[in-house]
């Protein structure tokens, strides 16, 4: 019973101490302590109990240990899985292409016919405006372009002495001689006073050129007077005598077409002056001017030398005023009615347009007009054609080829630039897609 005793007391000892049983150790007698088991059977029966434990936790924490290793998979691939969508999301929203197109806008231009009342009329094809009639005239005086040398006999002053005791008449175009034989001629007649002289007599070389010139201090003799008094009566230059040369404008017909074409503008402005400056009606703001019955007279001939050359000029101006609002109301209203393509606008300058006169009635106060309107054609920014989702999933070449077929601008040319760089066309989904106008001038063109 030695044996049970032993195994009853080890059972206690690992028994929960919740069972709360108390043993009281019986006394061992002699016998039962030879009968006492041995120390190492007693080393097996707890490892053997501990390795039962062990076995026994390793069996409840394995289960937890693999679920802790599923759930960090799956949430190892949930954060890699996230990460690639938002990945993908912020490529495709950075994703961009700009589209600059350039361009020279189209000259265009068209003709129309209008009347011209005394008031708007309500069929759309009359303005309001007037017509009055002035005469105007006016003298203006032009410059040869072209001119040529001629000679002409030298003229100056000199004094003549008087050195007799009676005075000495001399008559126009008294010679006067000087030592090397150049001859000078009296302008006027003189007389000469006795025991004196005479200052700033004129007179000019009988010869034209500047040959005939004369230096400081010359001595005149005056070979019409008998030839003791000579000696008595005699001439200085005290200034030298010098010139003979003229140059004077040569009228060519370019130079008498220019000056009627330019008082003919003269006599426009001054008749355009006179209505503004008596018209009541300040709206009347643009005028046209025709003249009628132009008259012009002028005595300069083309080829003939002359000097500045006088024209006269004078006319019926027939004035007719027109209210200029109106007419570029009535102008653009028959623009938009001009097919134009979808992707482009007309632009209208009132200031650029061409306004004649071809009738007038200065009884009845009507005219009739004829307009040339010029225009620029552009393209627009807000077409549907330039609108960035119809250049989505091109590339270059594409683009460029859809660009080109617009009708109507000229010098149409495309850049496209992509960002990031590597990719090749425009996208389709997500991205931003720029398109961008620029017009180049006509002057700038190369």
């Amino acid at each position: 019973m030695a044996p049970r005793k032993k195994m009853d007391e080890v059972e206690d000892i690992f028994a929960p101490s919740s069972a709360k049983r108390v043993k009281i150790p019986k006394r061992t007698t002699s016998s039962a302590r030879a009968e006492a088991p041995r120390p190492e059977r007693h080393t097996i029966v707890l490892q053997s109990m501990t390795e039962d434990r062990a076995r026994r936790e390793e069996r409840t924490t394995r289960p937890m240990q693999n679920h802790i290793a599923l759930y960090r998979n799956i949430a190892l691939g949930f954060f890699v899985v996230t990460l690639l969508l938002l990945g993908g999301i912020f490529f495709t929203s950075v994703r961009k292409a700009t589209v600059d197109i350039t361009y020279t806008p189209a000259k265009i231009s068209f003709t129309d016919v209008v009347q011209l009342g005394k008031n708007r009329g309500q069929d759309g094809r009359t303005v309001a405006g007037s017509v009055e009639v002035k005469t105007v005239t006016l003298t203006k005086t032009y410059t040869p372009s072209g001119s040529e040398k001629l000679e002409i006999p030298i003229t100056g002053i000199v004094r003549i002495k008087n050195e007799s005791a009676r005075s000495q008449p001399l008559v126009k175009t008294t010679r006067l001689l000087a030592a090397d034989g150049k001859l000078y001629r009296l302008t006027k007649s003189v007389v000469v006073p006795a025991g004196g002289e005479l200052k700033d007599v004129e007179v000019y070389a009988d010869v034209a050129g500047p040959g005939q010139a004369i230096a400081a201090g010359t001595n005149f003799t005056i070979p019409g007077l008998w030839e003791p008094v000579q000696k008595k009566i005699y001439a200085i230059a005290d200034a030298e005598l010098k010139g003979g040369i003229d140059e004077r404008g040569v009228v060519s017909q370019s130079d008498v077409q220019k000056a009627e074409a330019d008082i003919r503008a003269a006599l426009v402005s001054q008749a355009q002056g006179d209505v503004q400056n008596t018209e009541a009606n300040a709206a009347y703001n643009i005028s046209s001017v025709t003249l009628d019955g132009l008259q012009v007279e002028r005595k300069a001939e083309p080829g003939k030398t002359v000097g500045p050359f006088a024209i006269t000029a004078r006319a019926k101006a027939v004035v007719v005023r027109y209210n200029g609002s109106q007419l570029a109301d009535l102008v653009r209203a028959r623009i938009a009615t001009q097919p134009v393509e979808p992707y482009a606008k007309v632009d209208f300058d009132a200031a650029q347009m061409t306004v004649r006169v071809e009738s007038y009635d200065t009884i009845r106060g009507e005219a009739q007009l004829s307009l040339l309107v010029p225009l620029v054609k552009m393209l627009r920014a807000d077409a549907g054609a330039l609108a960035p989702e119809q250049f989505a999933g091109k590339t270059r070449e594409d683009i460029d080829a859809l660009v080109k077929e617009f009708q109507g601008v000229e010098n149409v040319r495309t850049d496209v630039t992509f960002f990031p760089y590597w990719i090749s066309k425009v996208p389709s989904v997500g991205g931003t897609v720029e398109v961008q106008l620029h017009v180049v001038p006509e002057t700038s063109k190369k």
